[in-house]
């Protein structure tokens, strides 16, 4: 998991991964992500998140990393504790922040403050926070404030930074408000429910991760098939069509030497024009991965692979 989330910082970083978008609860997310962080921290952390802040329209992982970064940044300057203020309030569209003001539309933004009273940072350091391998930390790797920029601004939002040296840091971000209603709570899907869900068919190249999903696809109760390539995929899903159909199929969307996700998707659908199927893939910056409604899936599951994420994908997919 370590390495997949280092893979992916250096993929939004380099590429400007593209948003697997959908509705957060912003005030939720920073309370996570900040608790979260700061376990074991001799830092405390201070919320201010009125009950009706709006959500976003936006990917989780992607804000959640955002939120992280910048705790952990306040976190180390202020190494011998101190204390962290998190606030967020609903700004009309007008507003700005310093002397840029935000693209936004005319529904506004939410505007969050994360603020420390660490060592702050003179202003020829400020200067430079944002680009890339640049840091002033012996450990440091300059990619942590370079992606959480990018990742705002992939957001349309803006993020900033206000710092005075000797008395503290605050990061600031907007990111435009998202004003249909939260989406009613999915129904939780239990980590080993019971068996009789139907078959699943799986195209992946990697014969260890077709190992790992025979396993977790079983204790969630599915009859599984396995497919290296597409041609052998699209053969197994022709010959179960009248003995035993696959009831959902889940497609890697890079196959080596071969069609990948999608169009192996396409040629499924001429066999059957009603299956049903998860794209998945470690590079959650494909564009498929974003829209992947738009391409004729109907669940999307990121590797590496969780149990219950990959429960609801397949349950997204049935349903």
């Amino acid at each position: 998991m370590q390495a997949a989330r280092l893979t992916q910082q250096l993929l939004t970083f380099s590429r400007g991964g593209e948003p697997v978008r959908q509705y957060v609860d912003m005030g939720e997310l920073l309370e996570e992500a900040a608790t979260f962080v700061l376990r074991g921290s001799n830092v405390s952390v201070d919320f201010d998140l009125p009950a009706d802040l709006h959500g976003v329209h936006g990917d989780p992982g992607q804000l959640a990393q955002v939120v992280q970064n910048l705790v952990i940044n306040a976190d180390q300057a202020m190494e011998e504790g101190g204390k962290l203020w998190i606030t967020a309030v609903n700004s009309p569209a007008t507003s700005v922040s310093g002397t840029k003001a935000v693209e936004t539309g005319d529904d506004g933004y939410v505007r969050i403050d994360i603020r420390d009273v660490g060592r702050g940072m003179p202003a020829e350091v400020v200067e430079w926070i944002f680009e890339p391998y640049f840091t002033t930390k012996e450990k440091g790797s300059g990619l942590g404030l370079a992606t959480a920029y990018a990742i705002i601004d992939q957001h349309g939002g803006h993020l900033s930074v206000d710092s005075v040296f000797g008395e503290g840091t605050t990061f600031t971000l907007q990111l435009p408000i998202e004003l249909q209603a939260a989406p009613e709570p999915r129904q939780v899907v239990a980590k080993i429910p019971s068996a009789g869900q139907g078959r699943v068919l799986v195209m992946d190249d990697e014969e260890q991760i077709c190992i790992l999903l025979e396993t977790m696809l079983g204790r969630l109760g599915y009859r599984t098939a396995f497919a290296q390539s597409d041609d052998e995929a699209v053969q197994l899903y022709q010959e179960a069509i009248k003995s035993d159909p696959s009831d959902v199929v889940v497609l890697d969307l890079t196959v080596p030497g071969g069609m990948g996700g999608a169009q192996t998707l396409r040629a499924l659908q001429e066999i059957d024009p009603n299956v049903r199927a998860v794209v998945s893939s470690g590079y959650s910056n494909d564009p498929v991965m974003a829209r992947f409604e738009e391409h004729g899936f109907r669940g999307v599951v990121r590797k590496p692979y969780v149990m219950d994420q990959m429960a609801q994908a397949l349950t997204d997919a049935l349903n």
